[in-house]
Formats: structure tokens, sequence, C-alpha cells
């Protein structure tokens, strides 16, 4: 995965799942599943992942990473009402995790900052600039360290402030 082998990185991951490895080195199915998710959208499966997130996945092995990897699928499909809810629900599924790990607001809130901006991306595809901007400004103010969440809110909101200045 990263040496950018997206397709070879989706088939060992799919070759993992098939054969139970993971439980023999003490990983989490979900992990597992979530990282052949995340393979397949980079490859360009967009479709193949959201039937493989959704079909294959019992409903106990869902957690945010896989249903924000299923939403950046949809993205990429330009169903963007499929990828609101998803987004939606990783948010959900991310801030009562973490809830459980007593986690500090403050931490809860950098972790979601990416699922923010990519709520953020759903809205400007929308059209909806005003609800965009003000996803991707929150989120960078929680101070998140994760670089892409912060470069494509940046990159974004300059975008978005060119098209209204125009």
């Amino acid at each position: 995965y990263r040496l950018d082998e997206f397709q070879n990185s989706a088939q060992l991951y799919e070759d993992i799942l098939k054969h139970g490895d993971y439980d023999e080195n003490d990983v989490d199915e979900a992990e597992i599943r979530t990282n052949y998710v995340a393979a397949l959208a980079q490859a360009g499966e967009a479709k193949a992942v959201v039937s493989k997130a959704v079909d294959e996945c019992p409903k106990d092995g869902i957690n945010y990473e896989l249903e924000f990897n299923r939403a950046c699928a949809l993205i990429n499909s330009n169903d963007y009402a499929g990828s609101f809810r998803a987004l939606e629900d990783s948010e959900r599924l991310a801030r009562a995790t973490m809830a459980e790990d007593e986690e500090s607001p403050e931490d809860i809130e950098k972790e979601v900052a990416i699922i923010r901006v990519q709520l953020g991306v759903v809205e400007q595809m929308l059209g909806r600039a005003a609800a965009a901007k003000e996803l991707y400004t929150a989120a960078l103010k929680t101070g998140t360290k994760k670089q892409t969440a912060v470069a494509v809110a940046s990159s974004n909101l300059i975008v978005l402030r060119k098209d209204h200045d125009m």
C-alpha cells in the first residue's frame, strides 16, 4: 500500500480475508477490511469498495475508518447523498468510539476533522459553498495535524473565496 501498488495491496488483503490469516496474528478483521477498502478505493475500484464494505462486513465489524473509506468511494462514484450519509455515520462512530476510550474533547475534534473536511467536499460538490466554508474553517480551527485535512480544507477555502470574490 505504501508503495502505491494499490491493486496488489487490495489483492493481498482480499487473500488474507478469504483465508482468515489475521486470526492467527491477533489482528482484528475490521482493521484488515478497512485497509482492504482503502486499497480498493485508491486503486479506483469505487463501486467494488461500496459493495465490499457494505455487503461483506458484519454489522459489528463496521468502524469509523471503514465507513470513512466507503464514503470516499461514494464520492468517487459521484454519489454525494450516499457519501454524506456515510460520512455522518463515520463521524458518529468516531465520536462514540473515542468517547468510550475516554479521549479528550479536543482530541476527538482533531480526529474527526478529516471527516468534517470530506463533508465539506461533498457540500462543495453539491453547490453549498457556505456550508462547505463553515466545515473547512471549523476543521482547521481544531489544530489537526492530519496534513491531508489541512491541505484539502485550505486549498478548497482558497477556491471558494476566489469564486465568491469574482
